[in-house]
């Protein structure tokens, strides 16, 4: 199964790992279906994942951590 994954919700996934985001970014990187996405995507996650009051709470390894396997297995 492909899915397309908004990137609020990705955002939401790295924010708390116990949201429901993060259980099914879990579910994707175990290989339960893939991710369709494009490169302004990963362009606006990207932008997205530097605004300060997200680098805040979201540590910056974290975030190209999530960057680099979407552009890897997308």
């Amino acid at each position: 199964m492909r899915v397309v994954v908004d990137t609020n919700v990705l955002v939401s996934a790295v924010l708390s790992s116990t949201s429901p985001a993060a259980r099914l970014l879990e579910e994707w990187r175990h290989g339960d279906f893939d991710v369709v996405s494009a490169p302004a995507q990963i362009e606006e996650l990207t932008r997205v994942l530097r605004y300060p009051k997200i680098r805040q709470r979201v540590p910056l390894a974290t975030g190209s951590n999530l960057v680099a396997d979407l552009k890897e297995r997308c």
